[in-house]
């Protein structure tokens, strides 16, 4: 191992160099490894020729200003050709087991579309009608109820009724049944010593 310092023009040489394998798919270990027994620098040197190399890749693959949903859009439709491709080659060589598990995998591909885009698909247009009626739905329920109050007999939950007009008409009326020893029902009260239920 040397521990002379690179060049400007040796180190973007070792650079391009792992770009060109990172563009070839060699995985990030197989790249520092073939850099080091290629320049005989150290892992450590060799893993930023790697990391710069993957950016000079990034770099020549998108161009400048493209969004992450651009890059992965592209990236959609070229592996979707690649695989019409490989479909074609396949079915000139007559293996239909390569045919049938390529269009397994486009079918795979194409559902992935969803996700990339979900605002193109039929699904999306329907969810978004039933969020629309279901807003409606809400909105007309939550109105304020127009009209007047009805002047009607005050109903308890007990399910007895009282001709009181008002709150104030009924308390009234309650204190009036508590005076003749009667209970809030307007009934006789029960005789605490009385062992029987009803």
């Amino acid at each position: 191992m040397t521990k002379e310092r690179a060049t400007d023009t040796e180190f973007n040489k070792r650079c391009e160099l792992a770009r060109d394998l990172i563009a070839a798919s060699w995985p990030n270990s197989k790249v520092v490894s073939y850099l080091i027994d290629e320049t005989g620098k150290t892992a450590q040197q060799c893993r930023t020729y790697a990391r710069e190399g993957r950016k000079l890749f990034l770099r020549d693959q998108y161009d400048e200003g493209e969004t992450v949903a651009d890059a992965i859009n592209c990236e959609y439709f070229v592996l979707l050709n690649d695989l019409k491709d490989d479909r074609l080659r396949a079915m000139a060589k007559e293996d239909w087991v390569a045919v049938a598990s390529i269009d397994k995998t486009r079918l795979k591909h194409i559902d992935m579309g969803r996700a990339i885009d979900p605002g193109s698909t039929s699904e999306m247009e329907l969810n978004n009608y039933y969020v629309q009626a279901c807003r409606e739905h809400i909105d007309d329920k939550l109105k304020p109820r127009k009209g007047k109050i009805p002047k009607e007999s005050i109903t308890i939950s007990t399910g007895w009724m009282t001709n009181a007009k008002t709150p104030n008409d009924l308390t009234e009326q309650i204190e009036e049944w508590k005076k003749q020893g009667l209970d809030i029902t307007g009934l006789p009260k029960l005789d605490p010593k009385d062992d029987i239920p009803f």
